[in-house]
């Protein structure tokens, strides 16, 4: 298991709390604003009339919050919170401050419906929700485990402390000093989910791929500016398969490893077998980084679902959610698998990935033409770069001409030249790192090798583009045959070599002949053109490579 990308930092220590104090507290109850002090948290207080109409604390947390934002254009920290009876079926819950006027008569209330009950049990639960103007949201909960006391007792706290007993305490609420109710408090607890010194944001996902609204968003600050970000792409996601034209799970990691250079990313789900449950990565992740607390980021599409996750009920206890808008993200990554098959996609994703998915061939991917033609020319000197373009435009006009796939063969005029410029120690380096003698049949006794990078450049520049761009198997030939020839060659093959022949920066004697031949009579022009170049090396008594004499007397 990997748990560290290369050059990162083991240590999860944040910078402390002092974040918090740029939002505004969405309460004027002087418990709850005075409890955030009392942690440390110099919040302001905004009064805003909110209908609190949501089932959950949670959702009346996130609706108080989210009416601070519309109304400040601020980031706001709300509170909701109450007690849960276990002998009431919960209640009072939502509606705790509803119980009664005040906080007497709620607790009067309270110990009247509880007065023959023999089951005292009961919790305290806070849900505290941050909202951020770009649509964000961080949800988290804290609970104290308790029971409800025959009579008031104490003084301080506020609301029902006076009757609620923590476990493992012999004393309510309202008895015990202010440092020790802010450690047990549930409100204390969510308040420092959000605020500790150890929190991780873990951000999961397929990232199939990932692109750069996924990039741009676990850059984004959380409530603390220090959070390192740990990204887990998923091994096999319980709520979806997998789509037919899907990258791997190593080759997602890779992915996601360009994607995300600023952050961690781990196997921890891919390196197992069967369907990744979030719940069993946070019990792991509490061993591997103990004392941490993990924030969990998604986007608001899956927080709808999250009542319906394996295990929420624990999850909810032990993370905290951070959700974001996927509207706000510039495409999908399965709008991407749509596009990259048809050349698109580019401009939604980082450079790296985009030149992975195009070498790995994945999504069946095709590249974009100005990309696969910048990088073409960056392999070049600049003297061979208007060769190059002008060998495109001839062999885009010769494929339209002969009716011969015209995207194959822009592809391999733009690349027929990429290792050129090499020189002939580079080129046998080449050979021996494509494996070329084994690859291609006599390629060793052929005469190759003898004559340098003028012939060498072909066969070199087809595996490169192959290891690289790749190029499917009829580039991959037309490239490799685009100097010596051979017999029998496809049209494809045939264009390639007489557009590098023909094309206007081309001014020896019998151009202009060979330029007319290939336009009504490919096989006459490819004769034409090897006895160009083959009869005055015959005369010389020269060597001529075996692939062009085997070219010679097929077309000859």
């Amino acid at each position: 298991m990997q748990l560290y990308s290369e050059g990162s930092n083991n240590s999860y220590q944040i910078s402390n709390i002092k974040y918090l104090a740029q939002f505004r507290l969405v309460s004027t109850n002087e418990g709850k604003l005075r409890q955030f002090r009392e942690m440390g948290l110099d919040v302001e207080p905004l009064s805003l009339d909110v209908v609190e109409d949501g089932e959950t604390f949670e959702a009346n947390a996130l609706l108080k919050a989210k009416a601070g934002v519309l109304a400040t254009g601020q980031p706001c920290i709300a509170d909701d919170s109450g007690l849960c009876v276990t002998a009431l079926g919960g209640r009072p819950g939502v509606y705790s401050s509803r119980y009664g006027a005040n906080d007497l008569e709620r607790n009067s209330k309270l110990l009247a419906e509880l007065l023959d009950a023999s089951d005292r049990s009961a919790k305290y639960v806070s849900a505290i929700a941050i909202a951020y103007p770009d649509g964000r949201f961080i949800i988290t909960r804290g609970e104290n485990d308790g029971t409800i006391a025959l009579a008031p007792r104490g003084s301080g706290g506020f609301g029902y402390d006076p009757v609620f007993i923590p476990d493992g305490h012999a004393n309510t609420m309202a008895e015990l000093t202010p440092d020790t109710r802010n450690s047990l408090s549930h409100r204390g607890k969510a308040i420092r989910n959000l605020t500790s010194a150890k929190i991780i944001r873990v951000f999961g996902g397929t990232f199939d791929p990932p692109h750069l609204g996924h990039s741009q968003y676990s850059e984004q600050l959380t409530v603390n500016s220090e959070q390192f970000t740990l990204v887990i792409p998923n091994g096999q996601p319980p709520h979806k398969e997998l789509g037919v034209n899907s990258a791997t799970a190593l080759e997602r990691l890779e992915l996601c490893r360009l994607a995300f250079p600023s952050c961690v990313v781990s196997d921890i789900e891919i390196s197992k077998s069967g369907k990744s449950y979030t719940a069993d990565t946070v019990r792991e992740l509490q061993t591997l980084y103990p004392g941490a607390r993990f924030t969990l980021a998604i986007g608001t599409d899956m927080y709808d679902y999250l009542p319906k996750w394996y295990d929420y009920e624990w999850l909810r206890g032990n993370v905290n959610f951070e959700v974001y808008d996927r509207l706000v993200l510039p495409v999908s990554s399965t709008e991407l698998r749509e596009l990259l098959p048809k050349r698109g996609g580019l401009p939604f994703l980082n450079p790296l990935v985009y030149a992975y998915i195009i070498r790995h061939r994945l999504y069946k991917a095709l590249p974009d033409w100005d990309w696969l033609r910048a990088e073409a020319l960056t392999l070049l000197d600049d003297k061979r770069i208007p060769h190059v373009l002008a060998v495109e435009r001839a062999a885009v006009e010769l494929a339209e001409r002969w009716g011969v796939d015209v995207d194959d063969a822009r592809t391999a005029a733009l690349l027929h030249d990429c290792t050129k410029n090499k020189d002939v120690t580079k080129q046998l380096q080449f050979c021996e790192e494509y494996d070329i003698m084994s690859l291609i049949p006599g390629f060793e006794s052929s005469g190759a090798l003898t004559e340098g990078n003028k012939v060498l450049h072909s066969f070199t520049g087809a595996e490169f583009s192959y290891q690289h761009f790749g190029v499917n198997e009829n580039v991959r030939n037309a490239i490799r045959w685009h100097t010596t020839g051979r017999a029998a060659m496809t049209d494809l093959e045939l264009i390639t070599y007489l557009a590098d022949a023909t094309d206007d920066t081309r001014d020896y004697p019998e151009a202009d002949k060979l330029r007319k031949l290939a336009r009504s009579d490919l096989r006459a022009a490819m004769r034409y053109a090897l006895e160009i170049n083959l009869l005055p090396l015959k005369e010389n008594d020269s060597v001529i490579v075996t692939y062009s004499q085997d070219a010679l007397d097929y077309y000859g």
